[in-house]
């Protein structure tokens, strides 16, 4: 079965955060793209490390908080589905990555 992520895009102040909720992994960049390729590196890196120690990966990583997961439904926009590709742990592939953005200062107003 393929691993499913939903991931929020915030811009919060003068970056964005792209921020998983069924794990706390999260990633910041200067533009929603360079914030999207910076947590697909994280997501990596978390994995390969996992597999290294043994673990399945993203074992153990827990939810992001309630907040994000109240920003996703109540304030999300522009939903889409795209495969994550390069993702190490052959175990878990292929994943998918649901996205949302969300305007800026979402997380704070909500």
């Amino acid at each position: 079965m393929p691993l499913v992520l939903h991931v929020l895009i915030l811009h919060e102040g003068n970056c964005w955060v792209a921020q998983a909720l069924e794990v706390e992994i999260a990633a910041q960049g200067r533009s929603p793209e360079v914030a999207r390729k910076a947590f697909l590196q994280a997501l990596s890196a978390q994995m390969r490390m996992d597999r290294a120690h043994g673990r399945r990966p993203l074992q153990g990583i827990p939810p992001a908080p309630d907040e994000y997961w109240d920003v996703f439904f109540k304030r999300g926009r522009n939903l889409e589905q795209m495969i994550v590709e390069g993702v190490e742990g052959n175990d878990v592939s292929p994943a998918y990555m649901i996205q949302a953005i969300a305007e800026e200062g979402a997380l704070a107003s909500s």
